[in-house]
């Protein structure tokens, strides 16, 4: 029989001072338990008012510190994860974006802005999600210069396109055909028991 390639990488989006912290440190304390470490999707800087869940954690940006010093890797979600254009992008999942659609410069200066506040915060992200998976060709070619890999699109394997490594993420829970890598995008925010 021949061997498969599977595996699951567990990826935590709309993660910033104002989530919902509960859900979050449970999600975490059940990784840890069976030493799975997965990717945070952290907001720069959060002006989402329906992310707005709890009151901030004055703790927080020590806490991602720590979990990224324990495995975790660090996306930039977005920038302040505001839904200022209605261009789909490159998947055309949805019709709300923050980069999809906008200029080279605007894209530049957001994902340059928030790489910043994440360094400061003593973070090294090394990866780029796009608030509701809307990105362009445009922001491909941002996320080169700025030198993360994207966590996000459709296949069984990662791959490069113009440059960029692709790291898939196809599933909200956990499925599989049997073999490839799958990203599973959970939403702490609105977990339920």
């Amino acid at each position: 029989m021949k061997n498969k390639f599977l595996k699951f990488i567990f990826r935590l989006d709309d993660i910033h001072p104002r989530m919902n912290h509960n859900n979050f440190d449970r999600m975490i304390n059940l990784l840890s338990k069976y030493s799975i470490k997965g990717i945070l999707g952290v907001i720069p800087d959060n002006k989402d008012q329906k992310l707005m869940i709890q009151n901030e954690d004055l703790n927080f940006w020590n806490q991602i510190m720590n979990l990224e010093a324990m495995g975790y890797w660090i996306a930039q979600h977005g920038y302040q994860h505001v839904y200022d254009s209605s261009d789909g992008g490159i998947l055309n999942l949805n019709n709300k974006s923050e980069f999809s659609g906008h200029s080279y410069a605007l894209q530049e200066e957001k994902m340059r802005i928030g790489k910043q506040i994440l360094e400061s915060n003593g973070l090294k992200p090394k990866l780029f999600m796009a608030p509701s998976h809307s990105y362009d060709l445009t922001t491909i070619k941002v996320v080169k210069q700025v030198g993360y890999a994207i966590t996000d699109g459709f296949g069984l394997f990662p791959k490069r396109r113009d440059g960029v490594l692709f790291i898939p993420q196809l599933f909200a829970s956990p499925k599989s055909i049997g073999f490839g890598l799958y990203t599973i995008c959970l939403h702490t925010d609105q977990m339920k028991e």
